[in-house]
């Protein structure tokens, strides 16, 4: 099932895994339902230049919590927070902390993911403890310019691979939608512009290359509060993404609005 989700292009699901099998039948029978986060396929990588980076503003403290739903059920949430601003390996950069939880239906999928991003957002480190089926999964990555070290573990098997990635990598893995917030505050957005963006989902050892339009702007309400914002179009398969102008990120649903993942 994963080698197909590569194949066309989309290898994000609600199933922290490794290798080319699932694991569980909680993460098979979820597999089946929902579809997260839409890329183009792997071997767009590289063929066109990113979209121009530009400096984060985060503090200490800050972040968000966005609620996946299905068919308007709840499925749970991913919060993800700011721990400090610090350098690593020489390179100043943010320090962040974001957890997925999508146990509200009675699946068994939790994830504690810690993750180091430099001043524009690019991955510089990322790792993580899963538990899925009460089984227990580890991944760490380092971000080394032209290709990503990746070690992870799972019950009976062990993975140690080196894998090549794109220009301005950014790490955004699967049901991580905090990484896409991340992603979407570093990148300079214009009304009518393309959005080609590198990124790096550690479950499936997979890069990509995402692209998008920006086709309009639109208002949208969240937990009361009125937002102008822009829309992104991602073509493969047909899902929209809202963000503000500065790039934050509010709302993504696939285009038959069966999975929506708001901002809470």
């Amino acid at each position: 099932m994963l080698e197909e989700a590569v194949r066309n292009g989309n290898p994000f699901t609600h199933v922290p895994t490794y290798g080319k099998r699932f694991i569980g039948k909680d993460q098979q029978r979820l597999m089946k339902k929902c579809i997260l986060l839409v890329i183009l396929l792997a071997g767009c990588m590289g063929q066109t230049p990113p979209t121009e980076t530009k400096q984060l503003n985060l503090s200490a403290g800050m972040g968000n919590t966005f609620e996946f739903y299905e068919k308007g059920t709840f499925l749970g949430i991913a919060t993800y927070t700011v721990e400090k601003k610090d350098v690593y390996n020489g390179i100043e950069a943010y320090y962040i902390h974001e957890i997925v939880d999508l146990t509200a239906t009675g699946l068994k999928i939790y994830i504690d993911a810690h993750y180091v991003v430099d001043m524009q957002g690019r991955a510089l480190y990322y790792e993580f403890e899963a538990k899925a089926d009460d089984e227990t999964q580890t991944m760490k990555a380092e971000f080394l310019g032209d290709h990503v070290h990746e070690v992870a573990s799972r019950p009976g098997q062990d993975f140690d691979k080196e894998i090549k990635i794109g220009e301005n990598t950014f790490t955004l893995d699967n049901n991580f939608i905090g990484q896409w917030d991340i992603m979407f505050r570093s990148l300079k957005l214009n009304l009518g512009g393309d959005l080609i963006v590198n990124g790096y989902a550690a479950q499936p050892m997979t890069a990509f290359t995402a692209k998008a339009k920006i086709t309009e702007k639109v208002s949208l309400e969240i937990s009361g509060t009125s937002y102008e914002c822009f829309k992104v179009d991602f073509s493969l398969p047909s899902q929209y993404a809202y963000v503000t102008e500065n790039g934050e990120l509010l709302k993504v649903e696939t285009k038959d609005g069966s999975l929506i993942i708001v901002r809470k």
